[in-house]
């Protein structure tokens, strides 16, 4: 069984063999540590890795490992380890080299290094230099094919950045374009938003209008209602005209029959008459005629035996017909005048 001791020495080796690679000399360029400035970060790191080796070679063996150290020089490695896992999390590199030079005399005296077991963990760390050696030699010469590659990538890169120069010099002039252009449509949208209020105050005076427009077409739809019964007035003032001309035009017709046969009366009367006579009688009548006119009334004096004889009667009758249709004919030519 083994002893837990050697068990200690075996994890506190393995948790720094994890921490130490958070170690990077290269954040502490031309540091020196320890009491003569002999320690580097780069030889500190290597320093301690050997001690991992000789720790490892020591615990190989337990059996061993007993009967070359006692149980309070085991103790001691132990704690200083544990002190070098501390110094290492809190990167203190100059306590580092101190627990260096702390640990060395140690295991000097149990002669490690010249154990076998010593001679095969350096033979095993040789061979994992050596496989690690040949990971970066093909490493690096994946590195040599990614580094043409990125000579192909940069000069792409390259090609690509005069592209880009080109437009961004195009990108430049779109972009003055763009500034043109987007005034331009802040001022048609000045010019849409004044047509917009212009608009607005011509749908009110619209509005106005058909207001207006509306009461108008009440007013003429009456005055156009009384025009429809004015003219069915006036066709029904047509009919009766028709009816009253046709009427006037029978009238006339009969009228000229009464004229047409007066005349032919007048014809006879003339002829009968003998001139002496007639004059002397028709002047009498005149007088009679244009004295019935001024009072109105017509009284025909038949004549007797001191005016005229019994012979003479029908000549009076012919005279009176005479001078009413004389004077019928007369009226009717200043009608027609």
């Amino acid at each position: 069984m083994e002893c837990n001791s050697i068990k200690d020495l075996r994890s506190i080796r393995d948790e720094i063999r994890d921490s130490i690679k958070s170690i990077k000399p290269k954040e502490y360029p031309d540091i020196r540590y320890g009491q003569e400035n002999e320690y580097e970060a780069k030889s500190i790191k290597v320093g301690i890795e050997g001690i991992l080796s000789d720790i490892t070679a020591l615990t190989k063996s337990p059996n061993r490992c007993i009967q070359k150290t006692t149980f309070d020089e085991r103790i001691l490695l132990n704690d200083r380890l544990n002190n070098i896992h501390t110094y290492i999390e809190s990167k203190d590199l100059e306590n580092l080299a101190n627990s260096i030079n702390e640990i060395k005399p140690i295991l000097r005296n149990t002669g490690v290094r010249y154990w076998d077991e010593r001679l095969e963990v350096f033979d095993e760390a040789t061979t994992a230099q050596q496989k690690k050696a040949s990971e970066l030699s093909e490493n690096i010469e994946s590195f040599d094919e990614t580094l043409k590659k990125a000579a192909t990538i940069l000069e792409a890169i390259s090609v690509i950045k005069e592209d880009a120069k080109k437009e961004q010099t195009n990108i430049s002039e779109l972009h003055q374009e763009l500034i043109a252009l987007t005034t331009e449509t802040n001022n048609l949208r000045k010019e849409i938003q004044d047509g917009i209020e212009q608009d607005t105050n011509n749908s009110s005076k619209i509005k106005d209008i058909l207001n207006e427009s509306k009461t108008h077409s009440e007013v003429i739809n009456t005055f156009s209602e009384k025009i429809a019964q004015r003219e069915i007035q006036l066709e029904g003032q047509k009919t009766e005209t028709e009816e009253y001309s046709k009427k006037l035009l029978a009238f006339e017709k009969k009228h000229e029959n009464y004229l047409e046969q007066a005349e032919n009366l007048i014809t006879e009367a003339e002829n009968s008459l003998q001139l002496s006579a007639t004059e002397g009688i028709s002047s009498a009548f005149n007088r009679q005629y244009e004295e019935a006119k001024t009072t109105g009334r017509f009284i025909w004096i038949r004549g007797g035996s001191d005016i005229c004889s019994h012979s003479n009667h029908n000549q009076l009758r012919y005279i009176r017909v005479y001078e009413y249709f004389r004077a019928s004919r007369h009226q009717r030519y200043r009608r027609q005048g």
